[in-house]
């Protein structure tokens, strides 16, 4: 199996497959809903041992927690390591960071107000 959701896991992958391409997903329910098809494990079936994937997503995560804190410590930790590599860094966010946040210019009625 080529998806992982531990950098242990996603260790052993890439030693029984070194050839792989490396790709790290990083987001909100779109890339890992816990009850329903989610976009990380889609592209996990449809790749199916031809990608090494490490999914760092959590669902409910915010685009701007993912730029910010310990998350984006997170992110950067991985990226910067040199341990992996990775060909592409796949980015998902939408929903909430549009209905949960704190800027009054951005929130849904203000979106959706049409003129």
């Amino acid at each position: 199996m080529s998806y992982a959701r531990s950098v242990q896991k996603f260790r052993m992958n890439i030693w029984e497959e070194p050839g792989l391409p490396r790709i790290l997903i990083e987001g909100d329910s779109w890339a890992d809903h816990p009850l329903v098809a989610n976009l990380s494990w889609s592209l996990h079936l449809y790749l199916r041992n031809k990608v090494n994937f490490l999914n760092i997503s959590e669902s409910g995560d915010l685009i701007y927690n993912m730029a910010h804190g310990s998350q984006f410590r997170k992110l950067t930790s991985f990226l910067k390591s040199g341990l992996f590599d990775f060909d592409l860094l796949l980015l998902s966010g939408g929903g909430n960071d549009i209905l949960v946040n704190s800027n009054a210019k951005f929130t849904l009625d203000k979106i959706l107000k049409t003129r």
